[in-house]
């Protein structure tokens, strides 16, 4: 049995039935037995009722097919009595075999606020470690920053924040951001690092990524010099999830790639159903700093950067259909995840005051272009 494996003994200092003081019993993080998918499905709907927005969570033949596949390896707590209170998972994506994602992730009201989060996250940690990846990263909503928190104390790093990531979703006894779709703050760690990692980034990003990975413990060595593109369409792969997102890997650029695909009613979009783009930008790629320039004046805008292994870092870049952010709204926890939050407003063209707009953080500055 790895260390993943391993029965947490949990003292759960929580409020129960909203008595203050009340402390709930020892309960057990473990791995999940298949019969206990319908027990998951019913503990998700007591968190959020129908509004969660991985529709596999309600399906318990999914969630079991999921697990059998090793898509997914689901973890639960359980209570004195045997009773499921709460649920996480990593998720592995074969499109990058070097990470995995930590998420899933959800606990009985009544069992909030003792710590159960936290151990979900370290047994997740540990089971990513076990299978040899390279790093893993965590989506956490800016709603509130209770799940923010928990992977900055596990030394997660914010990375990008992709704005209207997800339907608009209900926080039980949690305060919400209200009816409009949810934000996600991206965070990440390296398990091994790469010695001789060389990133090609937009010179008005460089300030930006660099931190970024400062933030992650990696020193890189960063080209910001615009090479000419291919005379190529380039290479590029796109999928839409059941989010409302279309999300566009670009393996290769090309000089017709950001022309060819111009205007809102290309192939990035889905009809009406889309409400956020995010493109992918392969940062080993040299002439990702041009193509990133050719997206940006079609009204793409910074999102940040997902790392990984060596050929899996990418910068991202987002555009939104008839969404409006309210960046005040946001809840962000961390010093860096701030200054990533003022800098993708700073970078948004929607925003009245994008043009021209001084950005400064910490020990450098830099000026919205």
């Amino acid at each position: 049995m790895n260390a993943a494996q391993e029965q947490v003994d949990l003292r759960l200092g929580a409020n129960i039935a909203g008595k203050t003081g009340t402390f709930a019993p020892a309960a057990l993080v473990r791995p999940m037995r298949p019969e206990e998918a319908a027990d998951v499905c019913r503990c998700v709907h007591r968190c959020y009722g129908y509004s969660y927005p991985n529709r596999n969570m309600y399906d318990p033949a999914r969630v079991q097919e999921l697990n059998r596949e090793g898509k997914i390896v689901s973890y639960v707590a359980v209570d004195h009595n045997n009773e499921l209170i709460g649920h996480a998972a990593l998720e592995l994506d074969s499109g990058n075999p070097t990470v995995a994602e930590m998420g899933n992730a959800f606990v009985l009201p009544e069992h909030r606020g003792g710590g159960l989060l936290n151990k979900f996250a370290k047994v997740l940690v540990d089971e990513a470690k076990d299978r040899g990846l390279a790093g893993a990263f965590v989506g956490s909503v800016c709603s509130h920053p209770y799940s923010q928190k928990a992977v900055h104390r596990l030394d997660f790093s914010d990375t990008a924040l992709c704005l209207s990531r997800l339907p608009c979703m209900n926080f039980r006894r949690l305060r919400s951001g209200g009816r409009q779709r949810e934000n996600i703050l991206y965070s990440f760690r390296f398990f091994r690092l790469d010695e001789d990692l060389t990133l090609y980034v937009p010179q008005h990003h460089y300030q930006m990524v660099e931190r970024i990975y400062q933030g992650l413990g990696l020193g890189v060595s960063i080209q910001t010099v615009p090479v000419e593109l291919p005379a190529t369409e380039g290479a590029f792969r796109s999928s839409a999830d059941s989010y409302g997102a279309v999300h566009v890997f670009f393996i290769q650029s090309g000089a017709g790639t950001a022309a060819g695909t111009a205007g809102m009613e290309n192939v990035f979009y889905r009809g009406d159903q889309t409400e956020t783009v995010y493109l992918y930008l392969n940062l080993a790629d040299p002439g990702t700093p041009r193509l990133c320039a050719e997206y940006e004046k079609q009204g793409y805008f910074f999102a940040g950067v997902l790392p990984g292994s060596k050929g899996f870092n990418w910068l991202v870049l987002q555009h939104l259909n008839n969404t409006y952010i309210d960046y005040a709204k946001l809840e962000v926890a961390s010093d860096l995840g701030r200054d990533l939050a003022d800098y993708v407003r700073c970078h948004d063209p929607r925003q009245p005051a994008a043009a021209g707009l001084e950005f400064v953080y910490k020990n450098a500055d830099a000026l919205c272009k």
